[in-house]
């Protein structure tokens, strides 16, 4: 093939010459050394840190709560106090204003800043929890005022989340790496995500039946820690 493509070109002397095999398992040869096991950010000292730094946002992400209030959104909205059919509706009113906040957080991100936008987000995303456990643990939910509260924080948690931890999470995390360890750096950290989704799908309604107060805290403080 070497040689028939040196046949191919115009200046066939030069092109043998670059095309030799011996030049070209030298070239093969260097660009796997660059590539190898020194650019894999688990075996790489170097890069370590930026490893922790994004399995700790990608866990973050998730342990805020989002997915498990996504999920069991008309549970929980129906132990606040609303029917069945209201907690549907609301559930698709969330899906739209996660559409609408995800559009505004690309327009946004650049001129205000990935760490602000995280802070910040951090800060409404644990109040917010907390003031449904506030709800859950003075008994306010037969009360108007506690449902119209429970169901503002909700919006409010939905909002803010699409607005800053659901899509900044994703810009950040491959700004972490360097462009050749850039897939197995977020493919580990993206792993350890799914890993925590699934067991927060698995126990978040058995939590939930034993007692919201105590899950919804445990959300509104992690949300905080995460500043």
């Amino acid at each position: 093939t070497l040689a028939a493509l040196g046949e191919a070109l115009p200046d066939r002397d030069h092109a043998r010459d670059h095309l030799r095999p011996h030049r070209v398992h030298h070239v093969v040869r260097v660009a796997f050394q660059q590539r190898g096991d020194g650019d894999d950010p688990v075996q790489r000292r170097a890069l370590r840190r930026g490893l922790v730094i994004a399995t700790i946002f990608a866990m973050a992400q998730q342990l805020v709560g989002i997915n498990s209030i996504v999920y069991y959104a008309p549970t929980i909205l129906t132990k606040v106090g609303f029917g069945t059919q209201a907690a549907l509706i609301n559930t698709v009113g969330f899906g739209v204003l996660s559409v609408v906040m995800t559009l505004l957080c690309g327009y946004v991100v650049d001129r205000v800043g990935r760490r602000p936008l995280l802070i910040g987000g951090s800060i409404v995303l644990g109040v917010a929890m907390l003031s449904v456990c506030a709800v859950f643990g003075f008994g306010l939910l037969g009360t108007v005022a506690g449902q119209t509260l429970s169901l503002a924080m909700l919006s409010i948690f939905k909002a803010a989340y699409s607005l800053t931890w659901g899509p900044v999470v994703w810009i950040v995390l491959p700004e972490l790496f360097p462009l050749r360890a850039r897939a197995s750096g977020v493919s580990f950290a993206t792993s350890a995500q799914i890993l925590v989704t699934v067991l927060l799908t698995l126990y978040f309604p058995a939590l939930i039946a034993h007692g919201a107060t105590g899950i919804f805290l445990f959300f509104g403080l992690f949300g905080l820690a995460a500043m």
